[in-house]
């Protein structure tokens, strides 16, 4: 994996597999057992700004999301 750009609406880290752009948010407290979600955008400039409040949500029960 390489470092990679993309633009967040939120603080995270991003890379890249096999030549995507990816991307990993992760909640500020999170155990041995972090659960996540998959999510996959497949349109240009997505995640935006209008998807924040769903981010905040899985942030804020401490779901990592990617």
């Amino acid at each position: 994996m390489t470092t990679a750009t993309k633009e967040l609406p939120i603080s995270g880290q991003t890379f890249s597999v096999e030549g995507d752009i990816a991307f990993l948010i992760l909640p500020a407290q999170s155990s041995d057992k972090l659960p996540w979600v998959w999510y996959a955008p497949t349109l240009p400039g997505l995640p935006g700004a209008e998807e924040v409040w769903m981010f905040d949500r899985f942030l804020q029960a401490g779901i990592a999301y990617c």
